[in-house]
């Protein structure tokens, strides 16, 4: 396990997971990060962590992105199923995101905007449909464009 400084506000766990949901892929937004720990990336103590793991040699930021290091590969373990990693990202994303992403794996993964909106009972005009979209993108969970949203590689075989 990753043992932080004891006098950081940010839980040790919330770290070391966010870190081994990175593992998946070997590397991940610093956003990404921050979701999955449950923390802003401007909270101060989230930021103290992130570097503590960078001295500790278990990360190493890559242009905006962190990637593991061997030593943290290690650390980070075995990654969860991948239906544990979505109910990792359910208890993350805010409601509106949520049920974009429940309702997309609830109908196999891919569907138009306007399907999209349907399933989840949302609408296609509204702004708040749009970013939520993006914030989906933005961490990795789908693709959009042209018309369609699907998820991404990360969830793809997951059901809600």
């Amino acid at each position: 396990m990753i043992r932080l400084a004891p006098d950081l506000a940010l839980p040790p766990d919330a770290v070391t997971q966010a870190i081994a949901i990175l593992g998946l892929r070997g590397s991940g937004k610093t956003h990404t990060a921050a979701v999955l720990a449950g923390r802003s990336t401007r909270s101060s103590a989230f930021n103290a962590a992130m570097a503590e793991l960078f001295r500790a040699g278990l990360i190493a930021p890559a242009g905006g992105l962190y990637d593991l290091t061997a030593p943290g590969t290690r650390e980070a373990g075995t990654p969860a199923p991948a239906g544990n990693l979505v109910e990792v990202w359910r208890r993350a994303l805010p409601d509106y995101e949520r049920a974009l992403l429940d309702a997309l794996l609830a109908h196999g993964g891919s569907g138009t905007r306007d399907q999209l909106a349907e399933w989840s009972g949302r609408s296609t005009s509204s702004s708040a449909f749009n970013a939520a979209i993006s914030t989906l993108a933005k961490n990795g969970l789908v693709r959009a464009g042209l018309g369609r949203v699907a998820v991404t590689e990360l969830l793809a075989g997951c059901d809600a």
